[in-house]
């Protein structure tokens, strides 16, 4: 396993910190956001399709959670 990092930008509070590690938990990862650096840092093997699924899962939980969370990209 891996120590994979994404930057999450539009992630602005505690609320969206929370959304994102429960997407996270739901998708089967383990992993962390991290607020204050808007990062998220989860264990994984690595690949593309892995972090598309990763990417995919936080984005329809941000979205289900908030319908103006549309501000949520990723570096």
């Amino acid at each position: 396993m891996k120590e994979i990092r994404l930057t999450v930008e539009g992630m602005t509070c505690l609320h969206c910190l929370k959304t994102i590690e429960s997407a996270l938990k739901e998708a089967g990862f383990t992993g962390k956001a991290n607020l204050e650096n808007r990062e998220v840092v989860y264990y994984g093997k690595g690949t593309t399709e892995e972090l598309s699924k990763v990417k995919e899962t936080i984005l329809k939980k941000v979205i289900n959670q908030d319908e103006s969370s549309t501000r949520i990209a990723f570096k």
